[in-house]
């Protein structure tokens, strides 16, 4: 069985700042080493913790996020020994804030597509703390997370953007996670929280974060809850919606599904309390 690599809850120390070492640097914060996996081919990261463990610190890109890994030994999943040291190219402060949007699903009213009193307008804008007039703001993905649905736009040119979405999906503070547009940033997707006061215009400031660093998460399908259409799916269920390959070990989702993960207080607030740590599986046709 293979596990998927992911570091959910990054900090902010310095990269540059620490001192290099032996594949990697010496973060004098937590007083550790932080191994470097940007450079590493999938066997040679596998070999890392074969022989590490998983009390290390890691420093990954974007495209090592769910980084598929096989299984060569046991893995702990522990998401409370997350003792954080988050690297990125340079010093930026993170505005993540704690989620609360809490959704029940079967309690929401039934919503007639005909009537468009049932639905507002959430506007906004991304920014960037880095140089702007290097980037490409068209095609970045603005998503509105629900437990049941996201509802997904585009922006345009200058960054702006503009999606209706149903007014009973509307919470107190209400998650919107952000895509890059992969052309032309190699970044991580970042997650905003905003008040049901602020969601119908957000400005949202866009982290150029191009590395994270931490201890590893490492989960795979047995320790994972995974959340369909609102509710966990059930064993038929999962037979359906997830593919094992059974020479390789490793699992994934149907050609038609997409799936997000969620850790910690985000997957709390989002399942009202339920769980601490599930993927939500997604229709592409909701994207």
């Amino acid at each position: 069985m293979k596990k998927f690599l992911t570091i959910p809850n990054p900090c902010h120390e310095n990269w540059d700042q620490m001192t290099p070492a032996e594949k990697g640097r010496f973060c004098k914060v937590c007083s550790k080493k932080v191994y470097d996996l940007t450079d590493l081919s999938t066997p040679e990261v596998e070999n890392l913790f074969e022989e590490k463990g998983e009390n290390i610190c890691i420093r990954i890109k974007p495209s090592q996020n769910f980084l598929p890994l096989r299984k060569k030994q046991t893995f702990k999943f522990s998401p409370y020994k997350l003792a954080m040291s988050a690297i990125i190219a340079s010093s930026l402060t993170l505005s993540t804030e704690a989620f609360s949007q809490s959704l029940t699903p079967s309690n929401q009213d039934k919503i007639d597509v005909t009537n468009t009193d049932q639905f507002v307008t959430i506007k906004g804008q991304i920014e960037c703390s880095y140089d702007q007039d290097k980037v490409d703001f068209k095609h970045m993905r603005v998503t509105l997370i629900t437990l049941d649905q996201v509802y997904s736009t585009f922006t345009q040119e200058d960054g702006k953007y503009s999606m209706k979405v149903p007014k009973n999906i509307i919470g107190e503070k209400n998650i919107i996670r952000v895509f890059p547009n992969e052309i032309s940033i190699d970044t991580f997707s970042r997650t905003y929280t905003f008040s049901k006061q602020d969601i119908y215009k957000t400005n949202i400031k866009f982290e150029n974060i191009i590395a994270v660093i931490g201890e590893p998460i490492l989960f795979e399908r047995d320790s994972m809850k995974f959340i369909y259409k609102g509710e966990p799916i059930n064993s038929n269920q999962e037979q359906e919606l997830i593919i094992i390959n059974q020479e390789t070990g490793c699992w994934g989702v149907k050609d038609d599904l997409h799936f997000e993960y969620f850790w910690g207080e985000t997957a709390k607030i989002l399942s009202d309390n339920k769980f601490e740590e599930f993927i939500i599986l997604y229709e592409l046709n909701q994207l």
